[in-house]
């Protein structure tokens, strides 16, 4: 197109600023010779550069096909115009609708297209928008419970939701269309009900109420009717929204709270629960008939303030629920409280009260809401357990009182009975006497068992057991407990056994002495119901996954008895109960054992379990979680392996195959390979194909002694080729000739892996005294020497004054004696001493005052005091150690307590 300068001028002014996009193609290549700013904005260029030279088409999302290039070609021949509507896609992939208008134009003689895009984007998402907001509006409408008819100005059904048609549907069993009267869906009883409203509607005044309507099944529907008028968009009013909603359960709600509500009001009778709302800013306080009831009043004679209700308060509790209430108020908390009120006839009564503050919308104060429930039956019966409770510890204390002192009583006798019987047992005795005294003494201990056992229940009965929390050494306990019965068992022939397995920590944290009680008690059964065979104890560990610090420990206490039928077994862990409790039952004892092992193992959180039939023997067995002791118990003998020991072989020679197999478990711990064999033939076939380092040789075998193997055995090999150890459940008196040829120690049954371990370390391991062990060892003998350590027994009781002298006396030791405080005050002011032997309960002075006097006139210089005392309740121990002394021996003693605490104290004086 030719134009003049100023027309030329005006329309690139017009091109430049045109808000839609002009683009100037080339009507044969398509492609795009210039563009105006708008095109750069809506394609997202950064200049008219990066559109220039792109085909048009480039930009659409769908190009046109052949036929629709031929028909665009063919319009614009025509009409040299073309107008469409596509979708484009910006440089930054931005897609977008537009409508595609088109000219011809000639340009400086080149025939070229002018191209309009104008942006419909929002246009589409407007008309996206309206189909969405229809579709949602009629999916509401149709998804209603609600039943919607649009009715024009003569009652016509103009539109409905398809709930409104279900319902038709279902009532007259028609379909409901357009077009139709209203009327003929409604009851000839409510259709002046429904014209008068419908006519008010139409009038612009909006009209509702509730209706009950019967079904054909001759259930009743509630139904809740509105009308209000139609208008549409010019403000006219076309007809009336008629809506109909099922409330039916809305009615059968509320018909259910109103139930509630009486059956709360019912409850609150019952359980005398009063309830109150206090309006703060009105200052009444709305109360429940019970609440009036419990202050015996009635509404008549309550005018609603908080001053008249806080006035039935009693005067004792009245500022203090003020005080409750306010501070409730103030601190937004709900408080818990009891108080007492004075009722109208002047009753006292007690109450528990509960406040909550309620704030409003802006969180203001806005109400206190209330509970009260009177609890005086309640505190009443409070009172008289609290009463029973004094008297029932009452009762405890003087039961507790009375086994104390009775325990002190028997004990005392008790004491010179077994000592002095263990005194005589090493005089000169004809067999017959020695037979006498044993039996005396066996039966003391019996006795003093049976005391104990009684003593421990009925700690534990009270509840006052507790338990110590001390580090120890579960292999020094497992030995003390097997040493303690290894005469028993060997009385009856048996193995008694332990394997403590290799992950078992060296020492944990507990009651050594309640364990070591627990072990004793199952040991002692086991032996007790074993005649034959082996008892064994197993005891193994796993550390806790949750907690490295603490381990689960595994015990059990396997016989080969006579086993406890399934029926029986629930009475085993009863107080006093037996399995055989007939006058002519078999076995012994108080039935208190198992009763106080098992609940021991309850306070260290565990449960004793037992596994038992009747001729296959039974194991007890229980698991505690234990904190494990800190690490400076390094190592012990059941789980330490030993450099001297790895690849050195070692022959069992026992005709036990399970004393055999436990052993090797033991040994390989330590670092040994195993053989075992059940006779001297076989074990002289081993070791004439084999090359051992030790022999471990029972005494009793089949058809000769261990004694009589060991002697062949040296007709080939002498004592410092093959080392033997001679194990025996006897001490066994050996002929020098006999030494010779056996090492110089031999191992007692039952074996004790701590010596066993030091005997074999010695031969094998070269372990010997070096020069300044034997005279550091000499150094501590003179120290605690019987000559040097000066010592003095405080004791009322002449027989235990006797037997105290006598035991010293037999140990070595010289003596001096104090009837009371008072006399051992005097004493060391004669003369210093190392040690007191101080009994408990004297007259003048009694033991703990003369500790205390002792203490305060010596200071560090006094002599170590040791209680020695018949006072062994739960407690007394610790009452000893309290009051400064440094010791505890019970009572009845015996000498190898008395010698091992001399032993003890004489190394540190």
């Amino acid at each position: 197109m030719e134009k003049n300068g100023q027309s030329q001028s005006v329309y690139e002014i017009m091109y430049e600023l045109a808000a839609d996009a002009i683009f100037i193609v080339d009507a044969n290549s398509k492609e795009i010779i210039d563009c105006n700013p708008s095109s750069v904005k809506l394609f997202e260029a950064n200049d008219k550069d990066d559109l220039v030279g792109r085909k048009m088409t480039s930009l659409m999302v769908d190009s046109f096909t052949k036929e629709e290039n031929i028909g665009f070609e063919r319009e614009l021949a025509e009409n040299n115009y073309f107008s469409h509507e596509t979708q484009y896609k910006s440089l930054k992939g931005k897609l977008m609708w537009g409508s595609y208008a088109v000219v011809r134009a000639e340009l400086n003689g080149k025939l070229t297209s002018i191209v309009r895009i104008k942006d419909l984007s929002h246009i589409r998402e407007m008309q996206a928008e309206i189909q969405r907001s229809e579709a949602g509006l009629a999916a509401i409408l149709n998804s209603s419970r609600e039943l919607i008819f649009l009715l024009g100005k003569n009652k016509e059904i103009l539109k409905f939701n398809n709930t409104a048609a279900e319902a038709i549907k279902v009532y007259w069993d028609i379909d409901l269309e357009q077009g139709h009267s209203m009327l003929d869906y409604i009851l000839p009883k409510d259709l002046k009900e429904f014209n008068d409203n419908y006519q008010k509607a139409l009038n612009g005044e909006r009209q509702s109420y509730d209706k009950d309507v019967p079904m054909p099944d001759g259930s009743t529907i509630y139904y809740h009717t509105v009308f209000y008028p139609a208008i549409d968009d010019d403000g006219n009013t076309i007809g009336v929204t008629y809506g109909v909603a099922d409330i039916s359960e809305r009615v059968e709600q509320a018909r259910q709270v109103n139930e509630n509500v009486k059956a709360l009001r019912e409850a609150q009778r019952m359980g005398s629960i009063g309830s109150w709302v206090w309006d703060l800013k009105t200052n009444v306080i709305d109360r429940s008939d019970q609440d009036l009831r419990n202050a015996g009043r009635s509404l008549e004679d309550y005018d609603g303030t908080f001053d008249s209700y806080i006035q039935e308060i009693h005067p004792e509790d009245r500022e203090l629920v003020k005080k409750l209430i306010e501070n409730c108020i103030k601190k937004r908390e709900p408080a818990d409280f009891r108080y007492k009120i004075v009722r109208t006839d002047g009753e006292v009564r007690y109450m528990q009260g509960k406040v909550e503050f309620v704030p409003d919308l802006e969180d203001k104060p806005l109400e206190v809401r209330a509970i009260s429930q009177d609890i005086t039956e309640r505190m009443m019966a409070e009172k008289e357990l609290e009463e029973a409770k004094e008297a029932a510890e009452a009762a405890a204390a003087a039961k507790s009182n009375f086994l104390a002192t009775m325990s002190h009583e028997i004990r005392t006798p008790m004491n010179g009975v077994i000592g002095m019987t263990s005194l005589m047992l090493q005089t000169e005795l004809t067999a017959e006497q020695k037979d006498y005294i044993e039996t005396i003494r066996v039966s003391g201990d019996t006795l003093l068992s049976v005391i104990n056992e009684i003593l421990d229940f009925s700690k534990m009965d009270s509840g006052k057991m507790q338990l110590e929390k001390q580090p120890f050494e579960i292999e020094v306990v497992v030995e003390q407990a097997v040493n303690l019965l290894s005469t028993k068992a060997n009385e009856k022939g048996l193995d008694l056994l332990y394997h403590i397995d290799e992950n078992t920590p060296p020492a944990i944290i507990g009651d050594a002495t309640r364990f070591r009680q627990v072990l004793l008690n199952l040991l002692s059964n086991a032996i007790k119901f074993t005649d034959e065979g082996s008892v064994t104890i197993l005891i193994q560990c796993q550390t806790c996954m949750m907690d490295s610090s603490y381990s689960f420990l595994s015990v059990e206490v396997k016989d080969t008895g006579i086993g406890i039928s399934k029926e029986k077994q629930d009475l085993l862990f009863q107080p006093f109960s037996q399995v055989d409790s007939s006058t002519s039952r078999r076995f012994g004892g108080t039935g208190l054992g198992l009763a106080i092992s098992s609940k021991l193992v309850s306070l260290m959180g565990g449960e004793i379990k037992v596994d038992s039939m009747p001729g296959s023997g039974s194991v007890f067995s229980f698991t505690v979680r234990v904190p494990i002791a800190d690490a400076h118990i390094k190592d012990t003998t059941f789980n330490k392996r030993v450099k001297a020991f790895v690849g050195k072989k070692l022959l069992l020679v026992k005709d036990n195959e399970y004393f055999n197999t436990m052993m090797a478990k033991q040994l390989s711990t330590w670092g040994f390979t195993v053989d075992s064999a059940p006779c001297a033939d076989e074990a002289m076939k081993l070791i004439n194909a084999n090359t051992y380092h030790m022999i471990l040789v029972e005494y009793d075998l089949p058809n000769m002694t261990g004694l009589d193997f060991i002697y062949s055995l040296r007709e080939k090999y002498t004592a410092k080729q093959l080392p033997t150890l001679l194990c025996s459940r006897d001490k066994l008196n050996l002929t020098d000739t006999d030494r010779e040829h056996v090492l110089p120690v031999f191992a007692e049954k039952p074996l004790r892996y701590s010596a066993l371990f030091r005997s074999l370390n010695e031969y094998l391991g070269g372990e010997k005294k070096t020069e300044e062990q034997a005279k550091e060892q000499e150094k501590i003998a003179k120290k605690g020497s019987h000559s040097l350590l000066r010592i003095l027994v405080a004791e009322d009781n002449l027989v235990n004054q006797k037997l105290a002298m006598f035991m010293l006396e037999k140990l070595g030791y010289s003596a001096d004696l104090a009837a009371n405080g008072v006399e051992v005050m005097e004493a060391l002011e004669r003369q210093p001493y190392d040690l007191i032997f101080m009994d408990v309960q004297m007259p003048e002075m009694d033991g703990y005052e003369a500790t205390k006097s002792v203490i305060n006139k010596y200071g560090g210089n006094r002599p170590t005091i040791v209680a020695m005392t018949a006072n062994a309740m739960e407690g007394d121990r610790e009452k000893c150690l309290k009051a400064g002394m440094d010791d505890y021996i019970s009572k009845p003693i015996n000498i190898q307590v008395i010698d091992r605490a001399l032993k003890k104290w004489g190394q540190i004086i």
